[in-house]
């Protein structure tokens, strides 16, 4: 029930009081107004509680009514919400039928180039039974000259039996030397200490006309040995090996070999670069 509904029902309840009341006020003129006003006072209870209880009624039923447009809301929504979903789902199933669609003219298209393909394996298949033909010859032609090789190759086994025989023989001879070597305490590296190996090391510290360097022993460096200092490709001095140890040296710098100040980081080796001009 609405509020207008509400309001009349009030106003009726109301005029009925009235009514009552001027009745009650008619009749207590004829009658004894002591007992007639129990009465009406009894009349008035009873009928405040008939409104209350009317009241009450009207209250539930506006609840009712409440809770039945909620419910109709929520199932409304639910509707809206259910439509929405399946139109939705029509879309992607339309999306996914434009899909298949292209997938369908793919696959006819794959097959249409499968077929091409097959008819070029097949011309293909008849170049490869030619080319077998082909192979077929020529590995007999290449069996001849297996059978030719071989032949050589047991020439070439003399030839490795003779060149055996000549590396015993210098064998024999290289330990016959040796023997005099120790005898005259020579060593084989005395022969070769003086010419500096191969190295690529860095200069690690200059103080002055000495600079340390990341080669040593282990490097094969020994005392003596020279190397030069280039920045890049750039040469910019020479270094002559005073104390090495094992993973380091320290060099002097020869000063009438030297075309720039040597610096850390420059890189020490044996082997020349030309300069950039």
């Amino acid at each position: 029930m609405n509020l207008v509904g509400k309001i009349v029902t009030g106003l009726i309840l109301l005029l009925s009081v009235v009514f009552l009341l001027a009745a009650v006020f008619a009749v207590a003129s004829h009658q004894n107004w002591q007992a007639k006003a129990r009465e009406n006072k009894e009349l008035v209870e009873t009928l405040r509680r008939q409104r209350q209880s009317m009241l009450a009624q009207i209250s539930e039923k506006d609840q009712l009514i409440e809770r039945e447009k909620a419910a109709r809301v929520v199932r409304i929504q639910q509707l809206e919400s259910q439509n929405q979903q399946a139109r939705q789902e029509i879309l992607q199933l339309q999306v996914e039928l434009g899909d298949q669609r292209v997938k369908a003219s793919e696959n006819q298209n794959i097959a249409s180039q499968n077929e091409a393909r097959l008819t070029q394996l097949d011309a293909r298949v008849a170049d490869l039974q030619t080319q077998l033909k082909t192979v077929t010859e020529d590995i007999a032609s290449q069996r001849e000259k297996v059978i030719a090789m071989t032949n050589q190759i047991f020439e070439l086994e003399g030839e490795k039996r003779s060149l055996e025989t000549i590396r015993d023989g210098l064998a024999a001879q290289n330990a016959t030397m040796t023997k005099v070597m120790k005898k005259n305490g020579l060593l084989e590296t005395d022969l070769t200490d003086h010419i500096p190996p191969i190295v690529d090391g860095v200069v690690t510290d200059v103080r002055d006309s000495v600079v340390s360097l990341s080669v040593g022993l282990d490097d094969g460096v020994r005392n003596g040995h020279q190397f030069d200092i280039f920045r890049n490709s750039q040469y910019v001095g020479t270094a002559q090996v005073v104390d090495v140890d094992a993973n380091r040296s320290v060099a002097r710098i020869d000063p009438q070999l030297t075309k720039y100040a040597v610096q850390r980081g420059d890189r020490v080796t044996t082997q020349w670069v030309r300069e950039q001009k």
